[in-house]
Parts: structure tokens; C-alpha cells; sequence
């Protein structure tokens, strides 16, 4: 039940594409995560999403420098 795949709208409304996602969570979670509903599977990826475009805003950032004689490590 791959769900990265799935488009919101085709065959499933948003609601259930969520609810896919946290049984799929729910049920291969490891035994000291917390039980998700869809909303709140729904909340997290959206704050992993908005903190992720930061990160990777912040590094394109740092790598359009072009800056002479630096490693990406030094960067």
C-alpha cells in the first residue's frame, strides 16, 4: 500500500488518502511511537514539509555562491 503514488482527487478524497497513511503508520510504527490519527499524521508532515523547504532553501542558497576554492564541506 505504497501511497506516495497516490494523487488526491483521482480515485480518493483527501480524507481518505490520510487515513490510508496513518493505518499504514499505525500498523508498522515501532512499539514506543504514538498512535496517530489521519489528522495528526497529517499535521506532522506538514511541519517535517515546511521545516525540510527551509533546510533545503538555506543549501541552494549556500551552493549558488559559488564560492572559489571551498569544498562543499567547508560550505
Amino acid at each position: 500500500a505504497n501511497t506516495s503514488l497516490d494523487i488526491v482527487g483521482t480515485d480518493q478524497n483527501r480524507d481518505a488518502y490520510w487515513a490510508r497513511i496513518s493505518e499504514y503508520y499505525n500498523t508498522h510504527k515501532e512499539s514506543s511511537w504514538p498512535e496517530r490519527n489521519p489528522n495528526a499524521i497529517n499535521c506532522r508532515y506538514t511541519l517535517i514539509n515546511r521545516e525540510t523547504s527551509k533546510f533545503c532553501g538555506c543549501l541552494q542558497q549556500i551552493l549558488n555562491k559559488e564560492e572559489s576554492g571551498r569544498t562543499i564541506a567547508e560550505k
